[in-house]
C-alpha cells in the first residue's frame, strides 16, 4: 500500500511540467530566502528598543506633547526636509510602542525591493537567470548596518524604495501607458518629500515625467488629457523641489567641499559603497570596476539607441535615472566629504547608492545580443557576490556601535534609576551635545534630553512607563 502511494507520487512529480528556468528560479529565490532570514536575524539580535541620537528629536511629537503640523513636518533636519520618513517613523514606532520598529520596516523594505526586482527581471526577458540573484546579494547584506540598527534611517529606505519603484516602472520596453506614466509622476512628486537623498533625483525624474507625458498621448485613448494629467504631476514635483529651498538654512557644521576633483572622487566612493561598505577595503581598485561598468553600459546603450529605435524611449528613461543617481552621489560628496576622511564610505549610503548598480543591471536588457547581455549581468553578479562575506563581517564588527550605551541606558530605565540620575549619566551617550544640534529651533544638550525623558515618562511610552 505504502509503496503504491510513493510510486504514484513519484510519477506525478515526474509528469509535472516544470518551468524551463526552474534551476535559476531555485537559486535566485533560495539566495533571497537565505539572505532575508539572515537580515531579520541580524535586526532581531542587534537592534535595541531605545531612542538613539536623532530619534530624540521626534520624541515631543511621538508622545503627543507637540502636534503634528505641516510646519513641523516641513522643518529642516540638518539639510533634509523629511516629511514622509517622519510620518513612517511615527506610524511604526507609535503603533508598536517599540523603537526598533523602523529597523524592521527597513529590513522589510529591502526584502520586498529585492523580490520585486527579481520578478520584473524575469518578466522582461521571459525567463530567470542565475545572475538575477544579484539583486539579493546587493540589497540584503549587513554592510548597510546603520540602516538596519537605527530606526530613523527610514529616511534612507523611503527614498530608496521610491527609486526602486521608479526603476521597475521605467524599465518596461517601449513607451509607457497612462497608468505607468501617472505612477512615475506620483513617485517623482514624493521623492523631494523624503529628504535630500530623494530631492537629488527630482529634476531628472521631472524631465522623465515630461518626456513620458508627451509620449503617452500616442498610446492612451485620452490623448491630450492624459498628457496634461502626467505633466501636472511633473510641475508639482518641480514646485515642491523649488519650495525645498525657501527659507532653507545650510547647517554650519557641514562645510561644503569646493575641490571639484576631490568631489568627483568622493562621488565615486559613494557609488562604490552601493556594493556595501566592504568596498572601502578594496579602494581604489573597486573604482576601476565602477569606471569599467559605467563605460561598458554607456557604449552598450549608445549602440542600442543608434541601431534600435524602438528602444530609445526606455534608454532615455534609464539615462535620466542614471543622472539622478549621479546627482545624488556628487551632491552628497559636496555636502559631506569634508566632515572626516572616508565619510563617503558611510554604511548609511549603501542603500541609496545601490540604485546605481540596479539601474546598470537592468540597463543591459536593452542590448539585443543575449550572450553579451548575459555575460555583463553575470559579471555584475560576480562583483556583488565578491563583497557578500566581507559585508557580513563589516556588519558583525559594527553591530556593537552604540549598543553598550543604549543597553546601559535601557537597563537603568527598567530598573528604576531616577530620571535626573539617568539624564546626568546618559545625555551625551545616547544624544548630542549643543554643538551638534539639528537646528537652532531644536537645540540639543542635557536640558533638552531631560525634558524629553519627562515626556516619555508622562506618556508612559513603551519601556518608559517604568521610569521614576
Amino acid at each position: 500500500m505504502i509503496s503504491s502511494v510513493i510510486s504514484t507520487a513519484a510519477s506525478a512529480i515526474r509528469s509535472r511540467r516544470w518551468p524551463a528556468d526552474s534551476g535559476p528560479l531555485v537559486v535566485v529565490w533560495g539566495v533571497w530566502l537565505v539572505l532575508v532570514c539572515a537580515l531579520f536575524h541580524y535586526v532581531r539580535t542587534f537592534s535595541i528598543d531605545a531612542p538613539w541620537m536623532d530619534e530624540w528629536e521626534l520624541v515631543p511629537v511621538l508622545t503627543g506633547h507637540q502636534p503634528i503640523t505641516w510646519k513641523w513636518l516641513w522643518s529642516q533636519h540638518n539639510e533634509h526636509r523629511i516629511v514622509i520618513p517622519r510620518l513612517i517613523y511615527l506610524a511604526v514606532v507609535k503603533a508598536s510602542g517599540d523603537f526598533r520598529a523602523g529597523c524592521w520596516f527597513d529590513a522589510s523594505a529591502l526584502a520586498v525591493s529585492a523580490a520585486a526586482m527579481s520578478v520584473v527581471a524575469r518578466r522582461l526577458r521571459g525567463h530567470a537567470l542565475y545572475s538575477d540573484a544579484f539583486f539579493s546579494v546587493v540589497a540584503l547584506h549587513f554592510g548597510q548596518w546603520e540602516n538596519l540598527l537605527f530606526s530613523l534611517h527610514v529616511v534612507w529606505l523611503s527614498a530608496a524604495a521610491l527609486v526602486t519603484a521608479l526603476l521597475l516602472i521605467i524599465v518596461q520596453p517601449g513607451r509607457l501607458g497612462l497608468r505607468a506614466s501617472l505612477a512615475l509622476g506620483l513617485c517623482t512628486v514624493l521623492l523631494p518629500l523624503c529628504g535630500g537623498n530623494g530631492l537629488a533625483f527630482a529634476p531628472a525624474c521631472a524631465i522623465m515625467v515630461f518626456l513620458v507625458g508627451w509620449q503617452v498621448r500616442t498610446v492612451s485613448r485620452h490623448g491630450r488629457w492624459a498628457t496634461a494629467a502626467v505633466w501636472a504631476l511633473g510641475v508639482l514635483a518641480l514646485a515642491i523641489t523649488a519650495l525645498y529651498f525657501v527659507d532653507y538654512t545650510r547647517p554650519a557644521k557641514h562645510p561644503p567641499g569646493d575641490d571639484l576633483k576631490a568631489n568627483l572622487d568622493g562621488a565615486a566612493q559613494f557609488l562604490s559603497v552601493g556594493l556595501g561598505t566592504a568596498a572601502k577595503t578594496t579602494w581604489p581598485n573597486v573604482k576601476f570596476a565602477l569606471y569599467a561598468s559605467t563605460l561598458a553600459i554607456t557604449l552598450a546603450m549608445a549602440g542600442a539607441f543608434l541601431w534600435h529605435p524602438e528602444e530609445r524611449p526606455r534608454i532615455c528613461r534609464l539615462v535620466l535615472l542614471f543622472g539622478g543617481v549621479c546627482s545624488l552621489a556628487f551632491g552628497t560628496s559636496w555636502a559631506r566629504r569634508m566632515l572626516f576622511p572616508g565619510m563617503l564610505f558611510s554604511p548609511r549610503y549603501a542603500t541609496a547608492a545601490a540604485a546605481f548598480w540596479f539601474v546598470s543591471y537592468f540597463a543591459w536588457e536593452v542590448v539585443e545580443r543575449p550572450a553579451v547581455r548575459r555575460t555583463a549581468q553575470a559579471l555584475l553578479f560576480a562583483l556583488g557576490a565578491a563583497f557578500l562575506v566581507a559585508n557580513r563581517n563589516e556588519g558583525l564588527v559594527n553591530a556593537d556601535h552604540g549598543r553598550a550605551e543604549r543597553l546601559g541606558f535601557r537597563y537603568e530605565v527598567e530598573t528604576g534609576v531616577p530620571l535626573e540620575a539617568i539624564a546626568a549619566t546618559h545625555w551625551n551617550r545616547v544624544y548630542y551635545d549643543l554643538g551638534m544640534s539639528i537646528s537652532k529651533e531644536s537645540p540639543a544638550g542635557r536640558d533638552t534630553f531631560r525634558e524629553r525623558l519627562k515626556m516619555l515618562k508622562e506618556s508612559r511610552f513603551g519601556m518608559f512607563r517604568a521610569l521614576k
